[in-house]
């Protein structure tokens, strides 16, 4: 279930940083989101999958090449700190209203509410479990980190990503992408992604001076 890959981590002692870093700033957020995503549905949720890359922007890009087109819901926060990360929460289009429905504890039907309602939905969902990152980061930090409001959309998934990786300059940064799968445990083929990209110089920085 656990994947976790590094590439090109130029020192030892990088490494040492890199492996704690992770641990307590992601695997630990991922397994506090599916604890409050559980709490949300009244289900049990579990992370299926995740993994952990050091990466540019591009190659990020690149191995999501296949579902460009696909139509996704996306909530994308941004911190507001001395550290340039982005979280974002992405939904296939068809998941996301089958989401909807459950959190509003409706029968899945061939008509649905507004793509704004849906997208709001999602946008709260991602306030909820992006902010378990942003609470590890900031007691690492012992100080306080502040988000901006979600921004919330339906849209192929190659408008998101450019919207995400351009418009912040991640192409050819150095970058943490940390992404886990939560899924229904008793229904597997419900599943919603949590990403977390991060500046790696920026963040190394900080997480060494904490």
């Amino acid at each position: 279930m656990t994947v976790v890959k590094e590439k090109k981590v130029s020192s030892k002692s990088e490494q040492i940083k890199l492996e704690k870093s992770l641990t307590h700033l992601f695997v630990v957020s991922f397994n506090q989101a599916a604890n409050a995503f559980s709490q949300l549905l009244m289900r049990e949720m579990v992370i299926s999958r995740y993994s952990i890359e050091m990466m540019t922007g591009e190659q990020f890009i690149n191995q999501l090449e296949n579902k460009m087109e696909d139509g996704y819901f996306a909530s994308i926060i941004k911190l507001q700190n001395d550290v340039d990360t982005t979280i974002l929460f992405l939904l296939p289009e068809e998941e996301g209203k089958r989401l909807y429905n459950i959190l509003n504890d409706k029968e899945l039907k061939a008509e649905f509410p507004s793509i704004e309602d849906l997208s709001d939905s999602i946008g709260e969902l991602n306030n909820i479990l992006g902010s378990n990152f942003t609470n590890c980061l900031a007691n690492t930090l012992n100080h306080t980190i502040h988000n901006s409001v979600p921004a919330n959309t339906l849209d192929l998934l190659g408008a998101i990503l450019e919207s995400v990786v351009l418009q912040r300059e991640f192409v050819n940064k150095s970058i943490f992408c940390a992404e886990a799968d939560i899924s229904d445990k008793k229904c597997s083929t419900f599943t919603v992604k949590l990403i977390i990209l991060s500046d790696k110089t920026q963040l190394m920085g900080i997480l060494s001076q904490s």
